[in-house]
């Protein structure tokens, strides 16, 4: 008959008979021994202890049977024999040795948890990092820009990840994180590596307060710095955060109408540049401006909180990313160059064969597209508008009147665009669609003109140059306006005479 005695492992009870208990002890022991003269022994104990149990829990399976001699057997195999390792009575290490994992190989069995020991935000990265062994400063990098490409779905996935990953809080789980067997050595190690790292904090803690005991010897000086410091660092800090709001905001939130069209920002760039080099300008915008943006907000917190240490890794990302911006916007504002490099025009005469008597009336048809237009004072890209099937563009005619000696009015049309070849320009004048027609000596025009979806803008034109021979009359409507500089004209005949042009108020406008 065996006796069964409960134990405490790490906070598990446990039901263990008693040669089980006896090895145990031994082994525990023997380990207490080997580690009398480390001062690091009750913690490299505890966690031994917190990973023996945890084996424990694995070899019982929930079943409710006691632990047997082969459950600790097996155990002080997987967990290795102090004597193995060479942990000597007298065994002295070099501290940078001390802090370096020896089993460093990618198991099978490696699990991800957040890394909160090296984390900026929630550890996310840096425990990722151990997972997939990239560096973690080239993970956050990623996360950054993912944040901006994914427009802030990949904040809330970060998010997700931070409530979902467990920490690392015990030392098995921190050698798992890293894909490292969890034995004597890699806990001793792993104890050590820590306490290390925690004796720098202490000695970049104590220089801290030793430099600020140098500085309160000047009280008032010191305290109206600090005070204008900190007032600085929030006003970088809010600085910082209403250019990036204003950015997201401008490239998720909202739809800016751009040069007062109907435009969003993509459409207008679309529009410039197609085949999707409009990705360059975009980002270019908004890597130039993250980029400072960032360094605001880390210079407001670096100096509201007295932080003193810099992240330099973070300076190096908002310079690659300004850097990297600026050239987008060079490449991108190149290849607008290069679109609009070469101008290509072909020219039509046409002969109003209907018109017999001495005066030729303009008809200007009324806008469906641009209601309340007012005269030549808009931009091109002003009166635009995209349909199904074509784009419109209503500051695109431009009319003038010309003087000739010939006895009949004719009319020439030059339909222009630019290009990256000539070939291309010539495409796009030749597809501009303009509907007129003349009914006896009436000329009826539209305002604006088309082109075919897929057509780009590239400047196109028309310019009308209406010829009227001397001592004849050209009468103009209320809209001649929008299609030429010579407002004074609308509304009016003129008459052709030999002293130029001359207003004629008592001819009659009846049409």
């Amino acid at each position: 008959m065996k006796r069964t005695l409960s134990i405490q492992l790490g906070h598990r009870i446990f039901q263990m008979d008693d040669l089980a208990y006896e090895r145990l002890k031994i082994y525990l022991e023997s380990i207490d021994q080997v580690l009398r003269s480390d001062s690091h022994k009750d913690e490299i104990i505890a966690d031994i202890e917190m990973r023996v149990g945890e084996i424990f829990d694995e070899r019982l399976a929930n079943s409710e049977r006691a632990i047997d001699l082969k459950d600790v057997l097996e155990m002080i195999d997987i967990m290795g024999r102090p004597e193995q390792y060479a942990m000597e009575e007298n065994h002295v290490e070099n501290e940078d040795n001390s802090t370096r994992i020896v089993d460093h190989v990618q198991h099978d069995y490696r699990e991800i948890y957040r890394d909160t020991q090296d984390s900026i935000v929630g550890g996310v990265c840096s425990g990722l990092s151990h997972y997939i062994r990239w560096d973690p400063l080239v993970l956050r990098i990623v996360m950054v820009v993912l944040m901006f490409l994914s427009f802030g779905t990949a904040f809330i996935a970060y998010l997700i990840a931070w409530a979902l990953i467990p920490p690392a809080n015990t030392t098995a789980e921190r050698l798992r994180m890293r894909g490292s067997e969890v034995n004597l050595e890699n806990i001793q190690k792993m104890v050590k590596e820590e306490s290390f790292r925690a004796a720098e904090n202490v000695k970049r803690w104590g220089r801290q307060m030793r430099d600020n005991e140098r500085e309160s010897g000047r009280p008032f000086i010191s305290g109206v710095g600090k005070l204008m410091v900190m007032v600085l660092g929030g006003i970088c800090l809010l600085f910082g955060l209403g250019i990036a709001v204003l950015l997201m905001g401008s490239l998720v939130l909202t739809d800016f109408q751009w040069w007062d069209s109907d435009l969003s920002l993509m459409q207008a760039m679309d529009l410039l540049l197609p085949n999707g080099h409009a990705i360059y300008l975009i980002w270019g915008i908004v890597l130039v401006i993250v980029g400072p943006a960032l360094s605001l907000m880390y210079t407001g917190v670096r100096w509201i909180f007295g932080i003193r240490g810099r992240m330099r890794w973070l300076h190096g990302m908002t310079t690659v990313f300004f850097i990297a911006g600026l050239v987008m916007l060079v490449y991108g504002g190149w290849l607008i160059s290069e679109e609009f490099d070469i101008p290509a025009s072909f020219q039509v005469r046409e002969l109003p064969k209907d018109v017999h008597s001495d005066t030729l009336y303009v008809d200007i048809l009324a806008d469906p597209y641009f209601f309340g237009r007012r005269g030549k004072e808009h931009e091109f890209l002003e009166l635009f508008k995209q349909t199904n099937d074509s784009r419109i563009y209503g500051a695109a005619v431009e009319i003038e009147l010309v003087q000739t000696e010939r006895a009949d009015f004719y009319i020439e049309k030059e339909f222009s665009s630019n290009g990256r070849r000539l070939s291309d320009a010539g495409c796009l004048a030749k597809q501009i669609r303009w509907n007129e027609s003349f009914e006896g000596n009436h000329w009826k025009i539209d305002p604006f003109i088309s082109t075919p979806l897929d057509a780009p803008y590239r400047g196109q034109k028309i310019r009308v140059s209406i010829f009227v021979p001397i001592g004849k009359y050209v009468c103009l409507d209320k809209n001649w306006g929008w299609l030429s500089w010579r407002e004074d004209f609308v509304d009016c005949c003129v008459a052709s005479t030999n002293n130029g042009w001359e207003k004629n108020h008592a001819y009659p406008l009846k049409k």
